[in-house]
């Protein structure tokens, strides 16, 4: 690393001051804090398709995730849970990225869809997710919707006499599938299904928060089947899954409220208007965008590894010019998420008045800027990560290389 120090005391740039004004002192203090804990965790173990490896790195990942709630509690005074959380998940995505995307979806989306479409009640959820009581994960898709939500098959019919929701997967394509945390960890889920009263009549889709597992045994609740998915070409240490429902019952309380709710006798209410509901709809899927957007706008591991490379072993003008335009992209890229996360703020606080015409409308926006930034920086992240792999020959990938 000595021929990296050299070039960068004679570069005219104030890395330091550079660092600050992207992040803030106070958050470097909290990243620089949170990374001395991750060293000690050391290095997680490749993802060989050996299926003895894999199951070593899929426990290890899992012990990664379970460690980081540690984290977030010691840190959480010094910056706001979700900050950082997000900071947590990006810093952990370096060398573990299955044990970030297991924390993401826990701590992040599970937490942000209770905050958005819950009630008062429901909030002690989040506390419990967030300090590792629960884990949660997200039950949107199934295996034969593909992309059309329309097409989702899973019914929770409400029993006006025992005050329980009844739910059920009518068909194998209606199983629940890919949702993260699902396979082996999850306690509580997440779950979008067909609201169905007594008389018969179908409402849409709603959001319920249903239990699934013992939280100490992990042993799923009769009524349900689970199961990991099995071996993938990557991400092996993430725990995806699928779950059918036979006449699994949840309590009333299950139903996430806010803008919608049955009452013990059966009849379905609405708090706001078809065109409202379909505003809050989109929130959830903003709010998790932006998380994904900061995650994967602050992955820089290949494009360090590689100018570490270029200034070790080539000195290479060209190889160089190649890669700045990706250093670009990446503080950029991390500005642009920090300034979503802004907005997201305001965004939030549209949710309470979107009968204004000017709040839908700036919902409508921020939808349309999350979907294309979250195309952009995900496929951007896939090319460059290509790129500066066949830049430099794979030997910047070489442990032996330092």
């Amino acid at each position: 690393m000595s021929k990296v120090r050299h070039f960068a005391k004679k570069s005219s740039l104030n890395y330091e001051q550079l660092r600050t004004f992207v992040y803030s002192k106070e958050t470097l203090d909290v990243q620089n804090k949170i990374t001395q804990e991750l060293r000690k965790w050391g290095v997680s173990c490749s993802q060989s398709l050996d299926n003895k490896q894999i199951e070593k790195y899929r426990k290890r990942s899992v012990i990664n995730f379970l460690n980081s709630f540690n984290i977030v509690q010691s840190y959480k005074d010094m910056s706001s849970d979700e900050d950082v959380t997000v900071m947590l998940i990006c810093l952990l995505a370096l060398f573990d990225p299955s044990a970030s995307i297991l924390i993401a979806v826990s701590s992040i989306a599970f937490r942000k869809v209770i905050k958005f479409m819950g009630t008062r009640k429901h909030l002690h959820y989040c506390d419990a997710a967030f300090s590792g009581e629960i884990i949660g994960a997200f039950c949107l898709t199934e295996i034969g919707h593909g992309s059309n939500i329309k097409l989702l098959q899973t019914t929770a019919t409400y029993d006006n006499i025992n005050d329980e929701f009844v739910i059920n997967t009518p068909t194998f394509e209606a199983a629940k599938c890919w949702s993260e945390n699902l396979g082996i960890l999850a306690t509580h889920i997440i779950l979008y299904a067909r609201l169905i009263t007594p008389d018969g009549e179908e409402h849409g889709l709603h959001g319920f928060i249903v239990s699934i597992r013992n939280a100490k045994t992990l042993l799923p609740h009769p009524g349900i089947t689970i199961s990991n998915i099995g071996e993938k070409l990557a991400l092996n240490g993430s725990d995806h899954g699928f779950l059918v429902f036979n006449n699994y019952r949840i309590p009333h309380e299950g139903l996430l409220n806010k803008f919608a709710d049955v009452t013990k006798e059966g009849v379905y209410s609405m708090h706001k208007d078809e065109h409202q509901q379909l505003f809050t709809s989109f929130a959830i899927l903003v709010t998790q965008r932006i998380s994904l957007i900061s995650i994967y706008s602050g992955y820089s591991l290949p494009i360090t590894l590689s100018l570490r490379y270029a200034a070790k072993s080539l000195g290479n003008q060209s190889y160089q010019y190649r890669l700045i335009p990706y250093v670009a992209m990446g503080y950029v890229g991390i500005m642009f998420a920090k300034k979503l996360r802004e907005m997201e703020g305001r965004y939030i606080d549209y949710q309470n008045d979107s009968e204004n015409v000017k709040s839908f409308l700036f919902g409508i926006e921020m939808l349309m800027v999350t979907s294309a930034s979250k195309w952009l920086y995900t496929t951007l992240s896939r090319h460059y990560s290509s790129d500066c792999f066949e830049a430099s020959q794979k030997h910047a990938y070489l442990q032996s290389t330092y």
